[in-house]
Formats: structure tokens, C-alpha cells, sequence
């Protein structure tokens, strides 16, 4: 963390800190978020975009639309037709030969 390499913990320099940061930090990750965020009492938002309120509050968070269920469904349905039309092409293939494939118990000749 950066806070104590700066001298967050001096009370001569927080005055001067508060007024450049504000009261918010961006942090890495959540559980960094939330300690620091306890530890100094400030709000933190990380990179994800979740927001941690110094009164303890999670919120937000960026959502990936891609991960959404309706998009899920979408390319399940997407990937289920492109599957149906080729398992139709070979099978429109396989019919083409099936004069020329000789069935068990067929005579040669």
C-alpha cells in the first residue's frame, strides 16, 4: 500500500493529503478496498469499479455484458444453429453416397 509510504498515518500531512485525494483511494482489488478503507477511513473504488464507502457499504462494480445470462444464451443459440447446419450439410452429403455404399449382405459383383 501506498498510504504509509506517503505519510498517510502523519497528522501534519493528512490535511494536505485530504485535500489532493479527497476521501477516496483506487484500489486493486476488493479486499484491498476494504482494508484500506477501514484502516483510514476513506471510500475506495477499485479497478473494477466496486465502490467501498468508509461506513462500510459494497456497491457497483463493473458487469461484463459478454457474462450477462441473456448474453450467454444468445451464443448458446448462436453456436446450436452453425452445429445444426453443418450436422444438415453432412448429412445432405452422406445421402449423395448412400447408392454407392454397398449394405451388409449385399452381393459384389
Amino acid at each position: 500500500a501506498l498510504l504509509p509510504e506517503i505519510g498517510a498515518d502523519n497528522p501534519r500531512l493528512q490535511p494536505a493529503l485530504w485535500h489532493v485525494f479527497g476521501r477516496a483511494l483506487v484500489c486493486r482489488t476488493l479486499d484491498v478496498a476494504m482494508q484500506q478503507s477501514r484502516q483510514y477511513n476513506v471510500d475506495c473504488v477499485t479497478i473494477d469499479g466496486d465502490q467501498v464507502s468508509r461506513r462500510g457499504a459494497l456497491t457497483g462494480g463493473y458487469q461484463d455484458p459478454a457474462d450477462a445470462r441473456l448474453g450467454i444464451m444468445l451464443r448458446v443459440n448462436h453456436w446450436r444453429g452453425r452445429h445444426e447446419e453443418e450436422l444438415a450439410k453432412k448429412a445432405a452429403a452422406a445421402a449423395g453416397f448412400q447408392g454407392y455404399v454397398k449394405q451388409p449382405g449385399d452381393r459384389c459383383g
